[in-house]
């Protein structure tokens, strides 16, 4: 039985349908949301909006993403006469076009209060419809009720090729989320047993078991933006992990020979980690944006209650009691994943993670064991991670 498609792919197949027969479709052009709040005809037809033109493919697409996050109408990018149009559609009454004219000259006149600069220092002049910053009055009288052209953006070349990769915006960023690690711990260790036998038979060995690890992060930080498509954030900041209690304990066959499995145990581990942390978005497309990131630092590694059960008919000897311990430990991540810009505030993000925890042990056994410890070495982990991040003035 074939499974139904997700929702979320049938409503971006229907975008894509509706674009595509939008763009084959007899289309009316309204330039500029001032014409688009006074139109009116009876005339039956297929109409669009131009919010603006470009000579750049690039700054097209960052205009009309930007557009997107702000509003649920239908807005793409279409090629006419060489440059490259951010067009709203399609639309089938003149009432239809009235409405997403208010809507739209509301919308730009808060965008681009606040960020004049809005495609990048390479914008030098917008001679974009007028209501987008003064109003609809302002703009009729400017250029009359309705305009009779196209609306252009127009850039000028930048004079130095590093302002290409400056940033445009900086935000403040919190975020917070939840994941799973998968442990790949060493398979055993071993604890010389006291007895003075020739080796391996002093040593007793205890089997580890890997079981999947709950963590929380949470992180603060600085994050740059740009206006391009290619390498659009980069994100600084610290971060602070949270591994609960991890059992991973397994059985204990003594004198290391096999017929002498005598006994279960277990021992729990937990950590907290704080890392200086870095991502790096590598490009965006729509509302995704790829990403790697990474984090140095330390991890506080505590290894606990320790307790062990001797198998039926078998008699119980004193248990070692290896004592609770908290060992300070280089520590390191490294991962990737993707972003999800569901609204200009708020990223979702849901990512791989490969850690290192340092070494994790316990604290000294008791009478005859004194002196002895459980050393599981090298805590590494393969995780995934869903956190949700806020930007502060967006």
């Amino acid at each position: 039985m074939q499974r139904p498609l997700p929702l979320s792919i049938i409503a971006v197949c229907v975008s894509i349908l509706a674009t595509e027969s939008f763009a084959t479709q007899r289309v009316k052009t309204i330039y500029g949301t001032t014409s688009a709040q006074h139109f009116y005809t009876k005339q039956s037809a297929v109409f669009g909006i131009q919010l603006g033109s470009f000579s750049k493919q690039s700054n097209a697409i960052t205009f009309r993403n930007r557009i997107r996050l702000k509003t649920k109408l239908p807005v793409h990018v279409e090629q006419k006469n060489g440059h490259y149009a951010v067009m709203v559609g399609p639309l089938k009454t003149a009432e239809d076009v009235r409405k997403a004219g208010r809507d739209l000259a509301h919308l730009q006149l808060k965008v681009y209060k606040n960020r004049p600069a809005m495609l990048g220092q390479s914008l030098v002049k917008q001679s974009v419809d007028h209501s987008f910053v003064n109003g609809p009055q302002q703009a009729a009288k400017r250029h009359g009720l309705y305009h009779s052209h196209p609306v252009f953006l127009k850039e000028l070349p930048t004079s130095n090729f590093l302002s290409r990769f400056m940033p445009t915006k900086k935000n403040w960023y919190a975020s917070a989320g939840v994941g799973g690690q998968f442990p790949t711990l060493n398979s055993s260790m071993t604890v010389n047993n006291g007895s003075s036998f020739p080796t391996p038979f002093d040593q007793d060995i205890y089997s580890t078991t890997n079981h999947a690890q709950v963590f929380f992060g949470a992180s603060v930080g600085r994050r740059w933006q740009r206006d391009n498509n290619w390498l659009p954030a980069l994100s600084v900041g610290v971060l602070y992990e949270y591994f609960w209690a991890n059992n991973v304990g397994g059985t204990i066959t003594q004198f290391s020979i096999p017929q002498f499995n005598n006994y279960n145990y277990t021992w729990n581990t937990a950590s907290n980690v704080v890392l200086a942390s870095a991502k790096l978005n590598l490009f965006q497309y729509n509302w995704l944006s790829p990403y790697v990131n990474g984090g140095l630092g330390g991890a506080f590694n505590r290894a606990s209650s320790y307790r062990e059960m001797a198998f039926p008919e078998v008699t119980a000897r004193v248990s070692p009691g290896f004592a609770a311990n908290t060992s300070h430990q280089f520590a390191y991540n490294a991962g990737v994943g993707v972003d999800f810009q569901c609204a200009s505030q708020f990223l979702l993000s849901i990512g791989y993670l490969y850690q290192d925890l340092g070494k994790v042990s316990s604290g000294q056994g008791t009478q005859s064991w004194e002196g002895q410890s459980l050393n599981l070495g090298k805590y590494h982990s393969h995780g995934v991670m869903a956190s949700v991040t806020y930007l502060f003035g967006q």
